[in-house]
């Protein structure tokens, strides 16, 4: 039975395959668009046909996956109509019916502005229902935090375990606590307009970063501020309660997060101007926001923790939802001894309800659980054959060997930067060791230089370390598994003198662990550096530029290389190694062009 699972009309929009319960292949829009989470804004006046009297300001296209649907079935050799069952990852019908519970934006919209919302929803129901019929498939609509739970929970392999989805906003609820023992029991929902998801995105919204994409950034920032300094406005705006956790709802929806007709307000509750210029956001009071926020969520998101063991009497823990890839929250958990085991779903964001809609399709249908997902390798990958053509037609420097780890791991530790391109890409927000720009984690220097001349970023922003498994107790506080980058945790000693460079100024780092069983290319590399120079660790961080999606083929990869400061590719079983060029002569990211064959 084929099962296609979708997540779209939002963020991130995604397509999952499934054969009898095993995934075939997971795809993300953003990647085929080279539009970071499908999500755009389209030039000059633009207009619907919903029947407005004037042009839509900041109207935002959010893309159907059609380019990820065709790659899936290319990669399976199936056509569309041989799937059986269409999973999509929210229930439109419950939002219409309850629509005065949709809070605040029901309360906040006018007659006219409630009808034409529904009839969006309406519209995408009859556009699911058309692609399914054009498959022949049957559609099935599964909750939202039912598709988080199932791709978590069924990912895991676990079962019994409790599970929390922490969310923006589901169809009503925006987190929900609950039991998978055998079947998926919610214990606890907290309703909207409260919401850990929200009050996150209108603080980075707040210090000018944008809403449900750089979240990161508020994260990585909260390290070089004083939690104290705002404890008190942070402690009215969110707080823990018997019922799970309440917001101040006045403060933080506003029109900059969501489509309400509300002014923002949270510089009025924190006593400063908001959007702080680039050199503003990094220093008091800025930084201070940033770090009550975080010192904020992590209170509330233990006390969700505490209220879902001691319903569930597990000692097993599955995360997912947007608030999930909050690594510094998560890795506070790792200090708690009511858990033994954690997993955090790698798309812990909407990406990962097109795979969580398939897995409960598929449960449902059969009765029986589908198979774990042993990894985070279901995207396109690339014949040497393929590479080696695209190479010849750019007319490209480049020679070919049978061990590029060991190519790799020298240029490593010559000094160089190096893109590492291997394999079927890597699903979720993380590099994890296929698409990745990597350098010695030694020296702090490159931390500086990748941030500026290469990803064209914030100074202040971390780095991650990917670590060789078997060595992880060297460098890690915390001597547990980390293969999707969705912790942090504190280095040990040994850890903040060799990776200076992957270490935050907190003195912890967001480690992907490194199995020779799951990676074994990625494995032999970091192996291969640790022979060379007695660090089994390497910087890692995303193949791509400022602004784009991680690279989904050979023509993104070799773009990032000739238009950045990397200093060389090794592309499966290729390298490219950039000439020396004059000091100063890097390409400056506004002159980027794609490179064509």
């Amino acid at each position: 039975m084929w099962i296609l699972g979708l997540s779209c009309f939002r963020d991130d929009a995604t397509a999952a395959l499934l054969k009898d319960g095993a995934v075939v292949g997971i795809a993300e829009e953003e990647r085929f668009l080279r539009v970071k989470h499908a999500v755009e804004r389209p030039p000059g006046t633009f207009v619907s046909s919903l029947g407005e009297s004037h042009a839509l300001d900041g109207f935002e296209l959010r893309y159907f996956p059609e380019q990820s649907i065709n790659y899936l079935l290319h990669a399976a050799g199936i056509e569309l109509t041989d799937i059986d069952i269409v999973a999509y990852d929210f229930d439109f019908d419950r939002r219409i019916r309850h629509w005065d519970r949709f809070l605040p934006v029901s309360a906040l919209s006018s007659a006219q502005q409630n009808e034409q919302s529904v009839a969006v929803l309406r519209y995408w129901q009859r556009m699911l229902a058309d692609f399914a019929e054009r498959c022949g498939a049957r559609l099935e609509y599964v909750p939202h935090h039912l598709a988080h739970a199932s791709g978590t929970v069924f990912g895991s392999g676990h079962l019994d375990t409790a599970f929390l989805i922490m969310d923006a906003l589901g169809e009503l609820e925006s987190s929900t606590l609950g039991h998978f023992d055998g079947d998926f029991r919610f214990t606890r929902q907290v309703a909207l307009p409260h919401s850990l998801g929200i009050v996150y995105a209108a603080v980075t919204s707040f210090l000018g970063f944008r809403p449900f994409s750089d979240e990161q950034k508020t994260m990585g920032l909260a390290a070089y501020g004083d939690p104290a300094v705002f404890a008190a406005e942070f402690g009215k705006i969110l707080r823990p309660a018997a019922d799970g956790f309440t917001t101040e709802p006045d403060a933080v929806w506003g029109s900059d997060v969501i489509e309400v007709d509300r002014p923002p307000q949270l510089g009025g509750v924190l006593g400063l101007p908001a959007g702080p210029s680039a050199t503003q956001v990094c220093r008091p009071p800025y930084t201070h926001v940033a770090a009550a926020l975080q010192k904020t969520l992590e209170g509330v998101v233990n006390h969700l923790v505490d209220q879902a063991l001691a319903t569930t009497r597990s000692r097993r823990l599955c995360l997912a939802g947007g608030v999930a890839l909050n690594c510094a929250a998560n890795g506070t958990l790792l200090a708690r001894d009511d858990i033994d085991e954690l997993y955090v779903q790698p798309q812990a964001g909407d990406s990962g309800t097109a795979l969580g809609a398939a897995y409960y399709a598929h449960f449902r249908s059969t009765g029986s659980r589908p198979e774990p997902l042993p990894h985070a390798y279901w995207g396109p990958g690339y014949a040497d054959s393929e590479v080696r053509d695209l190479l010849d037609r750019l007319k490209l420097p480049y020679r070919q060997t049978d061990r590029p780890w060991d190519t790799a791991a020298e240029l490593l530790a010559d000094g160089n930067v190096v893109g590492w391109f291997q394999g079927r890409s890597e699903c979720g927000p993380r590099a994890l060791g296929n698409r990745s720009i990597l350098a010695d984690p030694r020296d702090v220097a490159n931390r500086d230089r990748i941030n500026t001349v290469v990803k064209d970023r914030e100074w202040w922003r971390p780095f991650a370390a990917s670590i060789l498994d078997e060595q992880r107790s060297r460098y890690l506080a915390f001597d547990v598994p980390s293969p999707f980058m969705l912790l942090t945790i504190p280095l040990t000693e040994v850890g903040r003198r060799d990776l200076a460079a992957a270490a935050h100024i907190d003195g912890t780092t967001r480690p992907q662990t490194v199995s020779a069983a799951v990676n074994p290319r990625y494995h032999r590399l970091i192996r291969a550096f640790q022979d060379r120079t007695g660090v089994g660790a390497v910087l890692n961080t995303s193949l791509n530029v400022k602004s784009e999606p991680l690279a989904n083929d050979p023509v993104h990869a070799i773009t990032n290389l000739y238009t950045t400061a990397m200093d060389a590719l090794v592309i499966e079983n290729f390298v490219l190694v950039k000439q020396p060029s004059p000091a100063g002569s890097a390409v400056h990211p506004a002159t980027r062009t794609m490179v064509r064959p």
